[in-house]
């Protein structure tokens, strides 16, 4: 066994920086889940990409319900979920959310002396994970439903 194998894999590294970043930047308490029982719905979700240039070109996926994301804005701007600011902060706030999780992982997986290079978040359309990616899928307290894939 190599010891590169002894580690953890690339999918436990990018749940528990997500699940860490989720509470500590927007108060979203979440549950990994497997991913078949816990589907995206597309007309209910935003999704935001962001690259990530380490060793290999890679990129970052974030899906979340909107409701979900009306919550986190409104608990990153210190308000209430019915404030029309939060409502309107949403795709904002995937974005956010995005960044803060693209930038941990790659210090995690990669490590600080490894210059890797990240992008800026981009609102995309709501598709299928692409064949082979690393899936990970949350569900917080109101069933709301959060994917991270990594292409």
């Amino acid at each position: 066994m190599n010891v590169a194998s002894a580690g953890p894999d690339m999918h436990d590294v990018l749940a528990d920086v997500a699940v860490r970043v989720f509470e500590d930047c927007a108060f979203l308490f979440v549950d990994v889940v497997d991913t078949a029982a816990a589907p995206v719905s597309a007309e209910a979700s935003f999704s935001a990409i962001i690259d990530i240039d380490g060793r290999e070109k890679r990129e970052l996926v974030l899906t979340a319900a909107r409701p979900l994301l009306v919550e986190a804005a409104a608990n990153m701007l210190g308000t209430d979920a019915d404030d029309p600011e939060a409502a309107g902060s949403a795709e904002q706030a995937i974005g956010e959310l995005l960044n803060v999780v693209a930038g941990s992982f790659v210090a995690r997986w990669y490590g600080t002396a490894c210059e890797c290079g990240v992008g800026i978040p981009k609102r995309i359309p709501f598709a299928a994970p692409a064949p082979g990616a690393v899936l990970v899928t949350f569900v917080a307290g109101a069933g709301d439903v959060l994917r991270l894939e990594l292409r």
